[in-house]
C-alpha cells in the first residue's frame, strides 16, 4: 500500500483491517477497498479513471472512497484542463460516467481546485464543448456554495 494510501485511509477510516471499513459491506469486498486505496494515487488520465469506474462502481463509490475518487476528478479537472477532449470522448459514449465525474467535482475537495475548475470552464472551454464546461461551472460553483454554507 502506498505511504498515501495509508495516509488517506488512517485520516478517513480507522477501526479493524488497516482503517478500511466495508463502506457497503454487501457490495464492495475488503479487498476491493484495498485496491482502490493502492490505485487512488496512480489514477492520473481520464483512461485510468474510467477503467476504475468501469471496475468499481456504484459499489465502492461511498465514504472515504468517494472522497478519494473527488480528489481525483477534481485535480484531474484542475491541473490537466487540456485533456478534457478526453473526458469529453469517454463521457459521451459513457453517459453513467459523465455523472460520476459531475457528481464528484463536490465541496469534499480543494477549494482551490474548484476555483480553477470554475476558471477554465469559462475561459477555457473549446466551443465544441459548451454544454460539459457549463456542467462542470455548475458543479464546482454548486460546490463551492455548499463549502461556504459549512463554514
Amino acid at each position: 500500500m502506498t505511504a498515501v494510501a495509508a495516509a488517506l485511509i488512517a485520516a478517513l477510516g480507522g477501526g479493524a483491517l488497516g482503517g478500511v471499513r466495508p463502506a457497503r459491506a454487501a457490495d464492495c469486498t475488503v479487498a476491493e477497498q484495498h485496491r482502490i486505496a493502492d490505485d487512488l494515487p496512480r489514477l492520473k488520465s481520464w483512461e485510468t479513471i474510467h477503467a476504475h469506474f468501469k471496475a468499481y462502481l456504484p459499489r465502492c463509490d461511498d465514504g472515504w472512497m468517494a472522497e478519494g475518487y473527488s480528489d481525483v476528478v477534481a485535480k484531474t479537472l484542475a491541473r490537466q484542463w487540456a485533456t478534457l477532449r478526453e473526458l469529453d470522448r469517454l463521457a459521451g459514449r459513457d453517459p453513467a460516467f459523465r455523472a460520476f465525474v459531475l457528481r464528484h467535482v463536490d465541496a469534499t475537495v480543494d477549494h482551490a481546485d474548484l476555483r480553477t475548475i470554475a476558471a477554465s470552464a469559462g475561459r477555457d472551454c473549446p466551443h465544441d464543448l459548451a454544454r460539459l464546461c457549463e456542467a462542470l461551472a455548475a458543479a464546482a460553483a454548486k460546490a463551492l456554495g455548499e463549502a461556504e454554507r459549512r463554514r
